[in-house]
């Protein structure tokens, strides 16, 4: 099925039918940090403090999922998913290209469903953001022309000459601090910006998805073969 989102061609495919071999299993990674410092706390007595260790856990799982037309797909992931339940998962990439991670699983039997973070690509998530990143730039030069302009006009601050009879100095640097903390302070407020646009095309993008899906019962029952 193809679907548009933000003004580009989006494919979506996917499958539904019965779960299969669940597995479920946990992995530990230990990690060292710093060494060992050994002190003396008192004549001919030492105590010794080793490295830090942290250790994670991790949760995996992974299963098979068979539709009624004999085709298969293996879904990893630690969703709520059992043996004998009807589960649909659906992928999808930009127009153009051949393959496409997981975004939708939906258990069918239980009614729950998820959508999987960051597997949507740059080309959606980012609609705008080239856009909002020019006006920003255009903002921090205009800016810094018209706060430095203003600096020209009132006269920047003079630093007092060495010898007696020498002019005072203006001190130029006034001008690159102002430019400097302009650009930082309006760079940052952009970048929290930029955050905010692309979780917000994600979820945007995600509900037309979703939408595609429920209102296409033809591409759901093509799912099953």
């Amino acid at each position: 099925m193809d679907i548009n989102i933000f003004g580009k061609q989006f494919w979506l495919h996917g499958i539904e039918g019965t779960v299969y071999g669940v597995r479920k299993w946990a992995s530990t990674s230990v990690q060292t940090s710093g060494r060992t410092m050994t002190y003396e706390t008192g004549p001919g007595v030492y105590a010794s403090h080793g490295p830090k260790v942290t250790s994670t856990t991790t949760q995996h799982q992974e299963c098979w999922i068979r539709s009624p037309g004999g085709r298969e797909k293996q879904l990893q992931g630690t969703y709520a998913v059992g043996d004998g339940q009807t589960v649909r998962v659906v992928w999808g990439a930009m127009k153009g290209t051949k393959t496409g991670p997981d975004l939708v699983v939906q258990n069918v039997s239980s009614g729950a469903g998820w959508t999987v973070n960051g597997s949507l690509p740059f080309a959606v998530t980012g609609h705008g953001v080239w856009r909002l990143t020019r006006q920003y730039i255009v903002a921090i030069l205009i800016l810094i022309a018209v706060v430095d302009a203003f600096w020209w006009m009132i006269g920047l601050p003079q630093r007092r000459a060495v010898f007696v009879g020498q002019p005072d100095v203006p001190q130029y640097q006034v001008l690159f601090i102002t430019a400097f903390g302009i650009a930082l302070l309006l760079g940052l407020a952009g970048f929290i910006h930029r955050n905010r646009l692309m979780n917000s095309n994600h979820r945007k993008a995600m509900a037309i998805i979703l939408k595609a899906i429920s209102d296409n019962p033809d591409f759901r029952t093509n799912l099953q073969k």
